[in-house]
């Protein structure tokens, strides 16, 4: 059984490069595919160069503790570099690690559906979509490869995913809870030390759909549903995913899976101060998901956009606050897929 990893980069070489490192260390047959949206900053010659065994990774960090001792399974890093995913789907040959462009900045789905579809011209069983910011334990894909195999109802499977800085916390065990009132995800088991006991694991039905930042999936399962939804961009992709598989598949949670996250890094998440692109995107799916998978759920959801920028207002946030006001005003008036760039 072989499996094809998607990594989408986009101006993030250093977090990318230190993936792929950690990607050698992984156990199980598999190769990688890096999609490359436009990346300015010289990326693409970066990993190559890297490949090439031309650039050193820091792997100094404590989520590297139990994975830099590990033997390196990968010893020779073949690789291939396209103009294109067309290129990329035209050359018979294969590689341990394609980059290829994606020819703009398209956003994590379309960046994600470039790989998997060049992934569906060859002969992979099953596909890992896996943030590039992430390092993954040497078990991890194997894990998951049994996991899926054990159980024919599982049409999507996430691993435990700790947090990079802090690697004896939880992120998420798998996936989120989901409240369509609110048009928010709550992690399952967020903040909680790992590892934890089998009685306190969380059971598979209080995941309403699997975090983002790594989703396994099955070529059957994929063939069957089909690619990620492009007009999200960024953010209710892996939401929407999940709702065009509940009717026939349900999620899987493989806690021996385990993969770190730096949690936001590229899009100004986490701790830091929300961008401009974090709050625009979040603001309009939310309420054009909605008004797709949750219509009658809509007000609400106004409510609640509402409340968060009183929420920042009143903590003196007003430039956010007022980014807020203003894209849930164009995504209940004028916002249409696919989206406006915002500068």
């Amino acid at each position: 059984m072989r499996t094809l990893i998607i990594l989408v980069n986009r101006n993030n070489k250093k977090d990318t490069i230190e993936c792929l490192e950690s990607l050698r260390r992984c156990e199980g047959a598999f190769d990688v595919f890096v999609s490359d949206n436009a990346s300015t900053d010289g990326s693409l010659d970066a990993m190559q160069a890297w490949a090439e065994g031309k650039v050193a990774v820091d792997t100094a960090s404590k989520a590297w503790d139990s994975i830099r001792h590990h033997p390196i399974e990968v010893a020779d890093v073949t690789w291939g570099r396209y103009a294109s995913e067309d290129d990329a789907k035209a050359d018979p040959r294969e590689r341990w690690v394609t980059f290829a462009s994606t020819g703009g900045s398209r956003g994590f789905p379309a960046g994600n559906n470039v790989g998997l579809r060049y992934g569906l011209t060859r002969a992979y069983d099953y596909f890992w979509v896996l943030n590039n910011d992430t390092v993954v334990e040497p078990t991890a894909l194997v894990r998951l490869v049994a996991k899926m195999q054990s159980d024919p109802t599982i049409g999507i499977c996430g691993s435990s995913l700790l947090f990079y800085a802090r690697p004896d916390i939880v992120q998420a065990l798998g996936g989120c809870g989901y409240n369509p009132r609110t048009a928010a995800s709550q992690a399952v088991g967020a903040g909680q030390r790992f590892p934890l006991p089998a009685t306190a694991l969380p059971a598979e039905q209080s995941i309403d759909h699997i975090l983002g930042a790594a989703m396994f999936v099955s070529r059957a399962v994929l063939e069957d549903v089909g690619l990620m939804n492009e007009e999200l961009y960024l953010y209710f992709e892996e939401i929407d995913w999940t709702m065009r598989l509940r009717p026939k598949y349900r999620s899987g949670y493989e806690p021996a899976s385990i993969v770190y996250h730096k949690h936001g890094g590229t899009m100004g998440g986490g701790t830091k101060k929300p961008s401009r692109h974090r709050i625009y995107y979040m603001t309009v799916n939310r309420i054009l998901f909605t008004r797709k998978h949750f219509p009658a759920a809509l007000p609400f959801v106004v409510l609640a956009i509402l409340a968060q920028a009183l929420k920042n207002a009143i903590r003196g946030r007003w430039q956010i606050s007022s980014w807020v006001l203003r894209d849930l005003a164009y995504g209940l008036t004028r916002a249409r897929y696919p989206l406006r760039e915002i500068a």
